[in-house]
């Protein structure tokens, strides 16, 4: 085999950690006694697609001249502990030149006594060593990937950023370019795109007719018996989804198929001492973006139940229940990235909240572009210990920091500037793999869950 050949090959497992005996080696080596090759390191290297100009040494001898006395005038890599001739000698004893000589003599020696704090370099600080191409390239590598593992995680948390942050704004952009828009480019009206529209065909009042109704104590503040109500359900045909403890109220709660059935139930059960109250029927709460000033609530009532064709024909309709007409106004607030733009925060019917998702969950609002309209889910959680349902101020559990899940108040937390020290106390006990962000993040998987099971609660999200 050509030596020059294998002089071009490297061992795939160069730049890798070094073993205990090639630790030792090094130690030796800083110490100024000569190292000699390991047999596990002098075996004839492997062929690999990396490749050096730098001869190695193989059982005592330069790959490139085969010198018995190359192993005299060898640099030790300090990564992977492998030998490479630094000089070499022709036949008639001279030093060889040319490119895959690393140094001269002189220089070689030099290089021995500085890389072993021998003489005047003794008291120097630092350590002079040789570092072969291949490790490197492979630890330059190494850092670059790093580098550039840091850089993605950091981008693709800034795109999480603006896509939530700038959500609104990029509505807001939209309606400012069709304003900006030539006047004879027109958007076709939701009185146009809606006028088969009928609010009582909607799901809501199709499929979702149960009733929740709370069975109440009777005046000896004793609950209805089971066999009481199981024969008064037969009896009279009653069709019951489900019967349940309500523990706030520690009544019987009721789930009825139909408005007759509760109108039965409520019947019978008068003779029986105990009154049925109907549970209302959760509604959904939204924001409504894009207004140019802060209204009053009469005022977007007014808006909204006016310049809504399909909202419209549900109050103008007369057998509309009081409860499908609900539009309460819970506050108008501006934007924080923009002053001069308003969102009002509004609880509607379930029926109402399906006639604004007819007109692409959008809505007509003074004389402007239409706003747009975003669900809001709340979601208790507790600022002490991080966990949902509760207050802190009824806590009875440990304190857990919101930002890196540590012992300690939340605002006092010095990680809190850091995102990479983030940790979701709630996502590790979830055993999520994702638990690199805050505990009130909005995409926390467990507080989208408990979003979740929120909307399961209101008939518009079941219909959907």
């Amino acid at each position: 085999m050509d030596p020059n050949l294998i002089a071009m090959t490297y061992d795939k497992t160069a730049g890798q950690t070094p073993s205990s005996e090639e630790a030792e080696k090094k130690r030796n080596k800083s110490s100024g006694k000569e190292t000699t090759s390991d047999t596990s390191n002098t075996s004839q290297p492997q062929e690999s697609t990396i490749t050096t100009n730098y001869a190695l040494i193989s059982n005592g001898q330069c790959l490139s001249c085969l010198d018995n006395k190359a192993e005299d005038r060898a640099l030790p890599c300090w990564e992977c502990d492998r030998l490479f001739h630094a000089v070499c000698f022709k036949d008639d004893g001279t030093e060889k030149e040319g490119k895959d000589i690393i140094c001269p003599s002189s220089f070689f020696n030099t290089f021995i006594k500085a890389s072993n704090k021998d003489g005047v370099f003794a008291k120097r600080h630092g350590n002079f060593t040789f570092v072969c191409d291949v490790c490197k390239v492979n630890k330059g590598k190494k850092k670059a990937a790093d580098k550039s593992d840091k850089f993605t995680l950091l981008d693709h948390k800034i795109d999480e950023v603006n896509n939530s942050l700038l959500l609104e704004l990029k509505e807001l952009k939209s309606m400012i370019s069709q304003n900006n828009s030539s006047d004879t480019h027109q958007t076709p009206s939701i009185s146009e795109s809606n006028t088969e529209y009928n609010p009582w065909n909607d799901k809501q009042r199709t499929e979702n007719l149960k009733k929740v109704v709370s069975v109440q104590k009777d005046s000896k503040g004793k609950l209805i018996s089971s066999k009481t109500l199981e024969k008064i359900c037969v009896e009279n045909g009653l069709s019951v989804s489900k019967t349940f403890h309500m523990q706030k109220s520690d009544t019987t709660g009721m789930i009825l198929n139909s408005q007759h059935d509760v109108d039965v139930l409520t019947k019978q059960l008068k003779n029986e001492q105990h009154s049925v109250v109907k549970v209302s029927t959760r509604v959904p709460t939204v924001h409504i973006v894009g207004l140019s000033q802060e209204y009053d609530a009469e005022e977007l009532k007014s808006m909204l139940q006016k310049q809504n064709p399909g909202i419209s024909k549900l109050f103008e309709s007369s057998s509309t229940s009081i409860d499908d007409k609900l539009i309460e106004i819970l506050a108008v607030k501006p934007l924080k990235n923009n002053n001069d733009i308003y969102k009002a925060i509004v609880k509607v019917s379930n029926v109402i909240r399906s006639i604004i998702a007819q007109q692409g969950d959008k809505v007509f609002m003074g004389y402007q572009s239409m706003c747009k309209v975003y669900d809001s889910v709340f979601v208790l959680r507790c600022f002490k210990c991080q966990k949902y349902g509760h207050h802190s101020r009824d806590c009875e559990h440990d304190q857990v920091c919101g930002f890196c899940s540590g012992d300690h108040a939340t605002k006092s937390c010095v990680n809190k500037t850091n995102e990479l020290n983030f940790k979701c106390c709630n996502c590790v006990k979830a055993g999520s793999s994702n638990t690199n962000h805050h505990t009130g993040d909005p995409r926390c998987s467990v507080f989208v869950d408990h979003q979740n099971k929120i909307k399961r609660t209101i008939p518009f999200y079941q219909s959907k």
